[in-house]
């Protein structure tokens, strides 16, 4: 299988709302990891408790993930984002890896995304990644994606 290239993603969005408790350890991370070239790794540690508001509504993440070798080990994410809540635990890439998630979103337009509706997902991800086995469920009502797209279930 040929090699995906590693590419950023990067949005932003104007919106009301502020972040306390940032990590110098999460930052110094993010700025050595944009500087090399070639290494992809977060150490486990990468990504701190912080809180803050959106749009008046709370805002809070804590978590740990490493990224290293086209393999996503260690990985315990908890966000809440306005009241969209997401987890991500596990990992993926080897051999007996499973990764695992699950998203209760009942306000998507909180986060001034383009998106609207409401969202729930469970499930996981194993295998080899040229072949992925992939286990879930997905449920949505009134969703509303960029580019006029839509769904129910």
């Amino acid at each position: 299988m040929p090699a995906v290239p590693f590419r950023r993603v990067r949005r932003r969005a104007d919106q009301p709302g502020a972040l306390r408790q940032i990590s110098t350890r999460a930052a110094e991370c993010a700025r050595r990891g944009a500087r090399r070239a070639g290494a992809r790794t977060a150490p486990a540690d990468a990504v701190h408790p912080a809180a803050g508001e959106l749009e008046g509504r709370p805002v809070s993440g804590k978590g740990r993930l490493r990224y290293e070798n086209r393999h996503l080990a260690d990985t315990d994410i908890d966000l809440n984002l306005a009241g969209n809540l997401a987890k991500l635990k596990g990992a993926y890439g080897r051999a007996g890896d499973r990764l695992g998630w699950d998203i209760d979103a009942p306000a998507l337009a909180r986060l001034n995304l383009g998106l609207a509706g409401r969202l729930t997902s469970r499930g996981s991800v194993s295998g080899d990644p040229a072949a992925p086995q992939i286990e879930a469920t997905l449920a949505a009502s009134g969703l509303r994606l960029p580019g006029d797209i839509a769904a129910e279930s």
